[in-house]
């Protein structure tokens, strides 16, 4: 689950100056998207983890330009996390309920009503609520019990998606990952973790109408 992040910020960096230096021809869009996370936490070494599902969704603004270059600017309410079973008799889950904001570029791909969308940039995101649920002792992982002591996340996101055009609004759905920059725990001597850093991937159902144009 794993992207570069230096290609992140330079497809972000070019296709911003391509969208700066381009003749505008306007068109903003409200909407919606609503689907489900799939989420891991990178812990720096490697972990038995089962993949951690939960809800992700919110609303969105589009502003577009021609030739299909544009911004994208969401505030979702997503669900990460994290799940280990290290054997039939222990369980642990921890699951972290963010309000989060993706700043995106927005490029799409065709003139025709089916359009292919890609979505790339930076994310922020700040821990709303955690639940923690095991019956694993306190002393066999050094993070149970301890609560998150970063409350704000702040990453890169990379979406794929598929939008079509109806006189009653644009369709879509995409999925995309989060990779966070930033970890959960603040390494001490109680948090042995150097890193603790989300990894998200998520599936949404988007619908959105223009507002101007």
């Amino acid at each position: 689950m794993k992207i570069p992040a230096f290609t992140i910020v330079i497809l972000f960096t070019i296709t911003g100056y391509c969208f700066c230096q381009t003749k505008r021809d306007s068109e903003g869009y409200i909407g919606t998207i609503q689907g489900i996370s799939f989420s891991q936490m990178d812990f720096g070494k490697k972990t038995k983890q089962e993949i951690f599902p939960g809800y992700s969704g919110g609303i969105m603004f589009v502003y577009t330009s021609a030739p299909g270059i544009g911004i994208l600017l969401e505030l979702n309410y997503t669900q990460k996390g994290w799940k280990i079973d290290p054997d039939s008799s222990e369980r642990y889950y921890r699951r972290l309920n963010y309000f989060e904001v993706p700043f995106m570029t927005h490029i799409i791909i065709g003139k025709s009503k089916s359009k292919l969308v890609i979505n790339l940039g930076p994310y922020g995101s700040c821990l709303n609520t955690e639940e923690e649920k095991t019956n694993i002792p306190d002393d066999s992982l050094d993070y149970v019990g301890y609560p998150a002591n970063r409350i704000f996340d702040f990453g890169y996101c990379l979406g794929i998606g598929y939008e079509y055009c109806t006189k009653i609004g644009y369709f879509g759905i995409e999925a995309r990952y989060y990779n966070s920059l930033t970890g959960i725990f603040i390494p001490s001597s109680e948090i042995q973790y150097f890193s603790s850093r989300n990894q998200v991937l998520t599936i949404g159902i988007k619908y959105s109408v223009r507002i101007f144009k």
